[in-house]
């Protein structure tokens, strides 16, 4: 294995300079009309970056088995995740052409130790096959010089930095003593970044809270005002009827008061000759009237006589009956004096309606 490590680092500027030439080549191709790297690169490069992530992903199980637990997905869905969730993420470039591969996918990545250190500390494992678009972009973004590769990436803020490159072949324990030491380093890092967005969280919770407290209190004052407004309407409405209340009794007593004052003007004299009833009228406050009528005369006209006096203690818009001291009865306004038993002579009694 030390002897593979060595041939690894002799070689290694042998891959940088086809990886070089290879790049050249493709771009120079691009130039050519009806030629493109899309074509060079065959089928494979028809498909989505899911679909060769899940060809890949695919291949190495069937091949490695189900050990290594990669993230299913593309790269950028597995950035977005590392950064999303403060994980480390640990990128697999897979070149199957390099006789190194096979040693490393079963001594390494398929391995109980490392699968369960990975799992233990957190670290999303993503693996892509160089051959495919995106793991070759990957390889180009993280400056990839030997296979088979590993980077860690660290969450720094709104970014991923390298923690490490492992470039070529490496004995797992030497990966693995390496990742504790990095991540023990990026552990600190990213408990600062979760503190701080515990921190930026508990504020925006804070300030949501307060958010909502200020709305609720808008919302309170709205009501308040609301209902004190809907009180002052109703006040205002009660107010309006009362005072319509009032002004129409106002004018009712007017009313009354003219009508007393009109009947006491136009008082017809009292007869001296025909047949006349001669009537006693006792009135509420006990003070006794005579007053003389013609016996064919309606007994309204007996009705228009007392309401032209006063009537004290009687309310001034209570309406009154006149009736019969025996047998008390009432007597009628539309009857004449002589059908009533009011002629020649009759004591009655003014008292107020039931």
């Amino acid at each position: 294995r030390e002897q593979k490590s060595i041939l690894s680092l002799l070689f290694a500027p042998i891959g940088w300079g086809l990886k070089l030439m290879w790049t050249i080549w493709t771009y120079s191709l691009s130039w050519i009309p009806g030629l493109t790297l899309s074509r060079i690169r065959t089928t494979r490069h028809l498909k989505s970056k899911a679909e060769q992530s899940q060809g890949f992903l695919k291949a190495f199980r069937q091949e490695f088995g189900n050990q290594a637990q990669f993230f299913e997905g593309t790269y950028q869905q597995a950035v977005q995740k590392s950064k999303q969730e403060l994980q480390h993420l640990l990128v697999y470039l897979h070149s199957q052409e390099h006789p190194d591969t096979v040693e490393f996918c079963t001594e390494t990545l398929s391995n109980k130790e490392f699968v369960d250190y990975l799992q233990e500390h957190r670290v999303l494992l993503w693996g892509g096959d160089i051959k495919d678009v995106e793991p070759f972009q990957v390889s180009n973004e993280l400056k990839a010089s030997g296979y088979p590769f590993l980077c860690l990436l660290i969450p720094d803020g709104s970014r991923l930095r390298i923690g490490y490159k492992f470039d070529g072949l490496h004995p797992r324990q030497q990966i693995l003593d390496v990742l504790e030491r990095v991540l023990s380093k990026g552990d600190q890092l990213l408990n600062k970044t979760r503190a701080e967005r515990q921190e930026r969280q508990q504020a925006r919770s804070i300030r949501e809270q307060q958010d909502a407290a200020y709305q609720a209190s808008l919302l309170a004052d709205k009501e308040k005002k609301r209902k004190q407004e809907e009180e002052r309407q109703k006040l205002l409405q009660e107010q309006e009827r009362l005072k319509a209340l009032e002004n129409e009794e106002e004018n009712k007593r007017k009313a009354k008061i003219e009508r007393k004052e009109a009947l006491a003007r136009n008082l017809e004299q009292e007869p001296t000759t025909g047949d006349i009833c001669k009537i006693s009228i006792r009135l509420p406050s006990g003070e006794r009237l005579i007053r003389k009528f013609r016996a064919d005369d309606a007994v309204s006209k007996l009705y228009d006589f007392v309401e032209s006096k006063d009537l004290s203690p009687l309310d001034l818009m209570a309406e009154i009956v006149i009736v019969n001291t025996y047998p008390r009865k009432e007597i009628p306004r539309e009857t004449r004096f002589k059908d009533c038993g009011l002629y020649p002579n009759a004591s009655v009694v003014v008292d107020a309606e039931d």
